[in-house]
């Protein structure tokens, strides 16, 4: 069996990433290499919080990204579609807290981004 190229149908947007380039004196990400363009679908979801602070609203999305050759870490930044489904987000780039590399019988052809507050997902 062999990708099926109607798969990447179901990939509408874009999404930019930019690796680290360079790291401060305390080994933060300082500058980002040039950003590379990657086909993806974004799925996501508003959610309520309420903590003592008060009650704030947030997005919590996954993007599937045709990167499979493509090194992803969560340090890397990202910059979404100029999309109003996304538009949460539009100030600053989203906090990626996880990348993972799946696998099916044809291979890796896919790589799923998650963002969000990580505490924010749990029971998701």
């Amino acid at each position: 069996m062999s990708f099926e190229t109607q798969f990447l149908e179901m990939m509408p947007d874009t999404i930019t990433i930019a690796s680290v380039a360079t790291r401060n004196a305390q080994g933060k990400p300082a500058t980002y290499n040039a950003g590379v363009p990657y086909r993806c679908r974004i799925s996501g979801k508003g959610l309520s919080l309420r903590h003592q602070q008060g009650e704030e609203a947030t997005v919590i999305f996954d993007a599937w990204v045709q990167a499979a050759e493509a090194v992803i870490s969560a340090e890397d930044r990202v910059t979404l579609p100029a999309d109003p489904r996304w538009s949460a987000f539009t100030d600053e780039p989203p906090i990626l807290f996880a990348v993972a590399r799946l696998t099916d019988e044809d291979g890796q052809h896919h790589v799923k981004l998650q963002f969000g507050w990580m505490y924010h997902r749990q029971g998701q």
